[in-house]
């Protein structure tokens, strides 16, 4: 989908399959507005019809699906410059167009396009990059709520253990695991990794089962949003008692609303907490609820 948080998923993938668009009015009425990408590319083209006019008019920006086309949603007034955070389409095709712009940059020539195929016979390695640790590529997706790196890192479970990369396999290597510290595994059904599809669904008991097993892993308890001070929790909770105290994951799609970890009470115990709202006609009550629930479990 177009917007940054659902990008394509792809074991090749730069800057979470997304890319930085930048429409620039005309200097006339009348005339095409231009556009940019930054890093540099020429990857997404904007749609003809695009025009500058001289009403005010500040368009909103999307990508046609399937396509590496931006349009705008209306016509954009001389002066005025839009920005916006896209996904492109095919993102292997895109890092591999990034990096023939970085090799030509540094002065190698690069023959013929960017296309796929498969590594010729006889091939040699130049060169390898370690990845960060998995505390830090967790920390990625559970302070910021990364869609894109926690479909990957779910399709790097099976990778790892049956050398095939695919959300199937890793669903199946996930229900033996939450059998292992006694869930149970009909009390989840895993449709993706980031919790976007409306198939997902859990109980709040399987993930305080969650929660207290991991609870003595220090780089997992790491890896959650702390209340008032980063991540999705940054501007939660700010000036009470449980700034600084909560450690939580949120969740949030539309008409639903989840926060689930670690709230630290003045008498010093871990409380473990897990609050799903569902079917809320607007998820604000819902957000302000679990904060205020929160802060009581840090008065306790």
């Amino acid at each position: 989908m177009p917007p940054y948080y659902a990008a394509e998923i792809l074991p090749l993938t730069v800057d979470g399959g997304c890319v930085k668009v930048t429409v620039k009015a005309a200097e006339r009425p009348g005339e095409e507005p231009s556009l940019s990408l930054e890093p540099p590319s020429e990857y997404l083209k904007l749609a003809p019809g695009a025009q500058t006019v001289t009403a005010a008019g500040e368009p909103g920006i999307y990508r046609y699906l399937g396509r590496n086309t931006v349009a705008l949603t209306g016509p954009i007034a001389v002066g005025k410059t839009v920005e916006r955070k896209i996904t492109v389409r095919d993102p292997a095709l895109y890092a591999g167009t990034l990096l023939k712009i970085a090799l030509e940059k540094a002065g190698i020539a690069v023959a013929g396009g960017v296309q796929r195929g498969k590594t010729p016979a006889g091939a040699h390695e130049l060169t390898s990059i370690d990845s960060p640790p998995l505390s830090t590529l967790i920390a990625r997706i559970n302070k910021n709520s990364d869609n894109n790196f926690a479909e990957i890192l779910l399709r790097d479970i099976s990778m790892v253990r049956e050398e095939i990369g695919s959300r199937r396999g890793s669903v199946k290597l996930i229900d033996e695991w939450v059998g292992s510290f006694g869930g149970d595994p009909l009390a989840f059904l895993m449709y993706d990794g980031s919790g976007l599809s409306r198939m997902d669904s859990v109980t709040p008991r399987l993930l305080v089962q969650l929660l207290r097993h991991m609870h003595r892993k220090q780089p997992w308890v790491d890896s959650l949003a702390v209340a008032g001070r980063d991540g999705t929790l940054a501007v939660r909770m700010v000036n009470t008692p449980a700034e600084g105290r909560v450690q939580a994951k949120t969740g949030y799609v539309s008409g639903v609303r989840s926060l689930s970890g670690y709230a630290r009470s003045r008498s010093g115990r871990c409380i473990i907490f897990s609050i799903l709202v569902n079917n809320a006609l607007s998820t604000h009550p819902a957000k302000r609820l679990q904060d205020k629930i929160c802060v009581l479990l840090c008065e306790l």
